[in-house]
């Protein structure tokens, strides 16, 4: 998929998908962006609702017609939640 130190598993080439799931190698800076998402999510209701809404935003639009395209509707919402997590920006 493009994505450094990220593998990709998917069941089914054709939407639905039985499922689809993506691991990031352990450590390094992929890693400690995945759980600093999940943590400030899991920290901040509201902006785990708001991630909730634009998921069913983006499916309503697209039909999730392919994981690319969704993947790329969800990319400025999870860098700038990505950077609001990092510590340096929870100490200023």
């Amino acid at each position: 998929m493009g994505v450094p130190g990220r593998r990709y598993f998917r069941k089914g080439h054709r939407y639905p998908r039985s499922f689809n799931v993506h691991i990031a190698i352990w450590r390094g800076q992929l890693w400690n962006d995945n759980l600093a998402f999940r943590d400030y999510l899991r920290d901040h209701p509201e902006r785990a609702r708001e991630y909730g809404a634009l998921k069913r935003q983006i499916l309503a639009s697209t039909g999730g017609a392919t994981l690319e395209g969704y993947s790329a509707g969800k990319a400025s919402f999870i860098a700038e939640t990505v950077r609001r997590a990092r510590p340096s920006a929870r100490e200023s």
